[in-house]
């Protein structure tokens, strides 16, 4: 999610990573914008993540730390995007 007064990517809450452990699931980071003044959007999408974990259920903080490594790499294709496309669409 993408802040209303900054615009930057908010903290990701453990959701995500509780369903993809659950389901024995990769997680696909994908960054979605729409150019200011265009019609189209653009979808980056990144590599499958796997958040495979063994033992017993991960802990608050684990759960924390992996979704912090997701939104790492949501950042990532944010910045993917401004590098290669920003302003070339």
């Amino acid at each position: 999610r993408i802040g209303q007064s900054d615009g930057e990517i908010e903290g990701f809450k453990s959701g995500v990573a509780v369903m993809a452990i659950m389901n024995n699931c990769p997680v696909l980071p994908i960054y979605l914008n729409r150019p200011e003044g265009k019609r189209r959007k653009v979808l980056v999408v990144g590599q499958p993540i796997d958040l495979e974990y063994h033992g017993k259920f991960p802990s608050v903080k684990e759960l924390e730390d992996m979704s912090e490594y997701l939104r790492s790499k949501e950042i990532e294709l944010e910045n993917y995007y401004k590098e290669t496309y920003d302003g070339h669409l």
